[in-house]
């Protein structure tokens, strides 16, 4: 959704998936997803604090450093 332009759906989605499975190993992607629609939307720190946290829950996901 945050590729498409719908920032806030994306956000939504991304906090819901966290809160439905808190201890999936790809919860990276969700917390990404979060950060990049605070982005999108123009919440620059909230995106950027979003998108350290999806680092520090999966280093290795290349995608999440930028």
């Amino acid at each position: 959704m945050a590729y498409g332009g719908d920032a806030a759906r994306a956000i939504d989605w991304g906090e819901q998936a966290m809160r439905l499975s808190p201890l999936d190993t790809m919860s990276c992607v969700p917390q990404g997803i979060i950060g990049f629609g605070n982005f999108l939307s123009g919440r620059h720190e909230q995106g950027v604090i979003a998108g350290r946290r999806a680092v520090e829950l999966n280093p290795g996901f290349s995608i999440l450093h930028g």
